[in-house]
């Protein structure tokens, strides 16, 4: 797996064969990670085709990019309050650790905007609504808190909104809900008794927490 993704990364650094690769482009394939021991390798590969989309006329192409994961969104809205399942579980950490993917190669604002447009306000419930529901499962949280890290990561000062923007306050009020009802759960469960659960289980999440919380305030200035 490490190696198709070496590979894979080789293609989108040579212009030639990434434009040979967009050519027949598309949308993105069905994820290649079905087993879930691989499922961590889905950030690199969604990043990776984000960088061969950034090269090409990603003004069309983002669209038809991002509509697998969109679709992903919408469903996890339309079973937001039934009762959890593994279905689901799995759904949301994959399309967080997608989405993870595809914002860190958005190197300039340009691309960020286009990215964040494409997703906020439609398409954010379901991943702020995780926080309260998923709160005490740290598979899901752990990938849900580093895709936040990374939507409000200022690197290259990417993130310039129009001075006649909201967003930027927004986007300080969509990672503080999510901060806060993380921090809700946290204060209702009990420190772990075993030791090999405590890091994964308690100071992980709150680490990333509050990292999250400490970067978009950066933002919000």
């Amino acid at each position: 797996m490490y190696f198709c993704l070496f590979c894979f990364r080789n293609i989108a650094t040579d212009v030639f064969r990434s434009f040979l690769f967009l050519r027949f482009y598309v949308s993105p394939p069905p994820p290649p990670f079905p087993t879930r021991q691989n499922t961590r390798e889905r950030t690199e590969f969604y990043k990776t085709l984000a960088r061969l989309v950034f090269i090409g006329d990603y003004d069309k192409l983002i669209t038809p990019f991002m509509l697998p994961i969109k679709n992903v969104l919408v469903q996890l809205e339309q079973s937001l309050g039934g009762q959890r399942n593994e279905q689901q579980k799995q759904a949301l950490i994959g399309v967080c650790r997608d989405l993870r993917g595809i914002f860190s190669a958005a190197l300039g604002s340009h691309t960020y905007g286009l990215l964040f447009n494409n997703i906020y306000p439609k398409h954010m419930r379901p991943l702020t609504s995780a926080a309260s529901i998923w709160g005490d499962t740290p598979e899901v949280m752990n990938p849900l808190l580093k895709f936040y890290m990374e939507l409000v990561n200022t690197k290259g000062m990417r993130i310039k909104f129009p001075p006649s923007s909201a967003n930027g306050i927004l986007l300080f009020r969509e990672i503080s809900s999510v901060v806060v009802a993380y921090g809700n759960t946290l204060l209702r469960q009990q420190k772990p008794t075993d030791t090999n659960q405590e890091y994964s289980h308690w100071y992980k999440g709150k680490k990333k927490q509050w990292c999250s919380f400490a970067v978009d305030r950066v933002v919000l200035h």
